[in-house]
């Protein structure tokens, strides 16, 4: 099998092949602070990726004055792979804290000693924040540009504006996943943007049985307006309908799952596995190491190991899959012992999840453990827009290994 893991280059398209409004907002001026919103798959970070480049090649900022900041060092080993094939130097990527703290080092203010690295985080930019607004500190970069914008505290902010002169934020309040993450209107407010924020609604490139199925862990009006903003986009007539699977053991799950995804990359998909934290992500990889499958598990740790141009398939938490897409996405585990304690509310976390795949999402749980949320699948299994696989007769819904649907319209 390893002979199929070969590199390729899929998620980072080139500038010639953004639609008309993502080249609107790749030229964007810098005279003013931007804000650019849109739902999962509307090219946010490969826009962003190319008004960096634009920045530094039109309108001749310096490397060592532009800074692309991230929420989680695997984002930040994610862009940098799609940022190589624009030349993008290495050091203007960065994630938020270790940038904050950077700040910290240069001023002279002492690195919070709290326990938590969460704590350590919030207080160290809380103290580099007062500083920079007590001392009417000067701006130190030309420009920031911000990827998932929504998980970032006000305080964040607030410091982005003192710290540079231009700031461009990329963000989804649906997808936000981290406690303590800005309302989008108050971080506009800050960054004095006003009525200007851009909204990327088309180009969107999840199949639309991949957003019926992340639509049904939203909100009714979110789900409305998410779905709407698909029912305009021209996509492909024939569509894989998204998989749910029931197994009897975990053992079992597995098995299919190892399955799944060896079907799965022998016809060159990417595959993303998610979970909701390390803790399964270390067990999963485990049990599929010992199944002969092989997977990259990628941590905050050690993101940067991670080959994400290449077709071996990653496991990796639902959070730290923030802003990366995948052809395939497989969610084992969905159980009421793996999120019981998880920060955020299952739906959000499920609905990120889903909108990770591009092509085809297969949910996967134990019969009788699984969360209630499952049950809003129901209409979607009648519809016949989600097939399911299960251990109850009452469930028992499988047609086929490779299920497609005729036709695309909702």
């Amino acid at each position: 099998m390893q002979e199929i893991i070969r590199s390729r280059r899929a998620w980072m398209i080139a500038r010639e092949l953004l639609s008309e409004q993502q080249e609107r907002v790749v030229a964007l001026p810098i005279d003013q602070n931007q804000f650019i919103s849109g739902p999962p798959g509307s090219g946010k970070t490969v826009v962003l990726l190319h008004r960096a480049n634009h920045l530094l090649r039109s309108c001749k900022v310096s490397p060592r004055q532009l800074r692309v900041l991230v929420f989680t060092n695997v984002l930040r080993s994610y862009i940098q792979a799609g940022g190589d094939t624009l030349d993008l130097p290495f050091e203007t990527i960065q994630s938020f804290y270790s940038w904050v703290f950077q700040l910290a080092d240069r001023v002279g203010l002492p690195r919070s000693q709290a326990a938590r690295i969460e704590d350590k985080c919030q207080e160290t930019l809380e103290s580099v924040t007062r500083y920079f607004e007590a001392e009417c500190m000067p701006p130190v970069l030309e420009a920031v540009l911000v990827d998932e914008g929504q998980d970032l505290p006000l305080a964040a902010y607030r410091l982005l504006r003192k710290a540079s002169r231009h700031v461009t934020v990329f963000a989804d309040s649906v997808q936000k996943l981290y406690v303590g993450g800005s309302m989008m209107i108050e971080a506009g407010r800050t960054l004095e943007i006003g009525d200007r924020a851009v909204r990327l609604i088309g180009n969107l490139r999840s199949s639309i049985a991949v957003a019926r199925l992340a639509a049904e862990f939203l909100p009714a009006a979110e789900r409305d307006d998410y779905l709407h903003l698909h029912g305009g986009v021209s996509l492909p007539a024939r569509t894989r309908i998204p998989l749910l699977v029931r197994n009897r053991s975990e053992d079992e799950e597995w098995e299919r799952v190892g399955e799944i995804v060896k079907q799965e990359i022998s016809t060159n998909y990417r595959v993303g596995i998610l979970l909701p934290d390390n803790r399964a992500v270390n067990r999963a990889y485990a049990a599929l190491a010992s199944g002969g499958i092989p997977v990259e598990r990628v941590t905050a740790r050690a993101p940067s190991e991670a080959d994400f141009n290449g077709l071996m398939p990653k496991i990796l938490t639902v959070f730290s899959a923030k802003g990366l897409s995948f052809d395939t996405i497989l969610i084992p585990r969905i159980t009421r012992q793996h999120y019981a304690h998880t920060p955020t509310a299952a739906p959000q976390m499920l609905f990120v999840a889903c909108t990770r795949a591009l092509d085809w999402a297969c949910l996967s749980t134990v019969h009788g453990s699984e969360i209630r949320e499952l049950r809003q699948l129901e209409g979607l299994l009648s519809a016949g827009h989600l097939v399911e696989q299960g251990t109850s007769p009452k469930n028992l819904r499988l047609q086929n290994d490779d299920p497609l649907e005729q036709d695309a319209p909702f």
